[in-house]
Formats: C-alpha cells, structure tokens, sequence
C-alpha cells in the first residue's frame, strides 16, 4: 500500500497572531503563507487537519497575573471571533473547510493538536489511524509551543514528520532554535514549504524512468554510479531493493547522502541529478516497497528479482529514498 501524507495545521487562529489575546509576531504573515501553500498543494496531501485551541474554564493554564511559561493570559476563548481559523486559512481552505477539524483545551491545557477530539469524538491519532496515514507534514503557530509538542506527538505515534519550518513561527528565536533541535532529536524532519515543492516536481521525472542512476560513496571519497530499478509511490517516495552485502548496501550504510537521475539501462544519464537520503526499511515498510517495487516492475521485482535472490540465498534489503533539501557537500 503506497505510504499516505497528512497536511497538519496547528492553531493559526487571531489569537495567536496580532491584535490577539497571546500574540506572536509575525503570525499573520505566517497565515497568509499558510493560506498561499493550501491554495497550490493541497492536492498534495491525501487529508488536511486544523487544530484550534478551544477553550472555556482551563484552570490553572489562564491566570491574571501569567508566568508565560506554565500559565497564560485567556486565549482561545470558545466563543469569540478570534478562538476561530485565521480568515485566510478559512478562506483558502474553501467552503467545505479542512477534513478534519480538531478542538482542544476546553477545560484544561491542551498544547498539542493530539490532546484534542473531532466533532465525533476521536483524537487525531485515532483519525489518521483511520485514514491510513503515517506521513505527516505539520506547519502553524507557535513552533515554540503548540507545533513542537504537536510534532512530538506525532513521532511518538510512529508517524514520519517533517516540520515546515517557513510555515511557522515561535514565541522567540531562542524558544523557537530549541524546538527544531528537540524536533530534530526526536527523528522528525526540517524542510522548506518551497524546497519540498520543487523537490517532489523534481522526483518526479525518476517516476517516468524505466532506470534510475544511484550515486553513493565510498569511504575514499570517490563516487560510484549503479543502475537501479526505483518506484515512486503516490506520496513521492521512491523504493529501491539490493542484497544485504551488495557494495552500495555497505556504502550507504556509512554514507546515506546520495544522488539520483533517470538513466538509460546501461547506466547513461537522461537527465539532471539530485540530492536524495537512502533510509534502510524494516518490517511494514520493507513490505511496502516490496508491493510497490512489484506493482512497477511486474515481472522483474515481482518474480525474476525475488527468485534469483533466493537461489543466491541472498537477504533481500529495501530502501526508501527521500529529496535532501541540500546538495551533499561530497558531488563537485
């Protein structure tokens, strides 16, 4: 089954931007990005979910006199215009409004869009869950806070993350360099909204290509070019198989930078290389780039692969290879 993206936009809400109850610079600006992304790429995403901070009694999370750390000026309040979506995340969004609509902190503190419930009830995991989703990309306001615990839970959730870092904005730089380096740590992913854009249309000639050249290094610094056969799923990621103890296996077991461009099957370049990351698979998803590696090339990864690495009595390894936002400092 190809591997599902979720677009998660966390608590862009009046509150939050100028003029509001709590305030971050720049979350205006940062809505109307929000806004511009939807417009063009949510076609990309197999669901939307908005998060909203809906508060009514939260105790101890308001207070008059606010520590900024543990307790808040009220905000969010349910009720008021500014407890709803920021207007141009709504209007961007449409009529029909995102998939799925997630309300949380009605009576407590609530930071993360996973501390919340839909209109029926069930938690943002449980929603995804039901979705077949286990990709996500999260943006909103404020990375400092709600997006970071936000991210957190998701990996926690064993979904892959990226944050959208030019799709949010934190409290302070300081707060906000924290967040990334905790999302970091965690496993999650820092990209661009505009580099995963072009990153994906650039992936995109490798799903036309019959061969793909795959670029790795050795530990001399020198490079090696072999030809493999990658299928791209409907999310943009692309699977490639080898065997255990092939040399690009080992290579990139010290070196996952790589780079990819369509080739002829002979290894001759058709096209403009670029920066990828090859991630060793396990488990689910080894079956899922085994799937998708069949469902394209039928005959060759679906029986004649399979049996000649059986008859070798060799240990089949997949990789998922993803755009690095980079280029690797190793390709001159």
């Amino acid at each position: 089954m190809p591997r599902s993206r979720a677009l998660l936009i966390v608590d862009v809400q009046p509150t939050f931007c100028e003029g509001g109850e709590l305030a971050v610079a720049g979350g205006n600006a940062v809505a109307g990005r929000i806004a511009d992304y939807v417009r063009a790429g949510r076609g990309d995403y197999a669901l939307t979910a908005t998060s909203q901070d809906w508060h009514v009694d939260p105790g101890s999370h308001f207070s008059d006199h606010p520590d900024f750390v543990d307790t808040w000026p009220p905000h969010g309040l349910v009720g008021t215009s500014n407890a709803e979506l920021h207007q141009d995340v709504t209007a961007a969004l449409g009529p029909a409004g995102a998939d799925v609509t997630i309300k949380k902190g009605l009576h407590q503190a609530a930071y993360s869009a996973f501390d919340g419930t839909d209109a029926e009830g069930r938690s943002l995991a449980e929603v995804l869950r039901a979705a077949g989703i286990d990709e996500v990309d999260v943006c909103g306001i404020a990375e400092s806070h709600c997006v970071r615990a936000t991210v957190l839970d998701a990996l926690r959730a064993g979904l892959r993350v990226r944050l959208l870092t030019d799709l949010t904005v934190p409290v302070t730089e300081e707060s906000g360099a924290q967040a990334r380096a905790d999302i970091q740590a965690a496993g999650g992913e820092l990209v661009t909204a505009g580099w995963r854009k072009r990153a994906m249309e650039n992936f995109e000639h490798l799903r036309r290509a019959d061969t793909v050249l795959l670029t790795t290094r050795r530990k001399d610094g020198r490079t090696v070019d072999t030809p493999v056969n990658v299928a791209i799923d409907e999310a943009g990621n692309g699977y490639f198989r080898t065997w255990s103890t092939a040399g690009k296996a080992l290579r990139i077991r010290n070196y996952p930078d790589v780079r990819v461009a369509p080739c002829s099957r002979r290894g001759r370049p058709q096209g403009s290389d670029q920066p990828a990351v090859a991630t060793l698979l396990t488990g689910a998803d080894e079956r899922t780039a085994s799937a998708e590696l069949a469902r394209r090339f039928p005959v060759i990864h679906g029986v004649l692969v399979p049996r000649l690495h059986r008859l070798q009595k060799h240990r089949t390894v997949y990789y998922r290879l993803t755009p690095a936002e980079e280029p690797t400092p190793w390709r001159v």
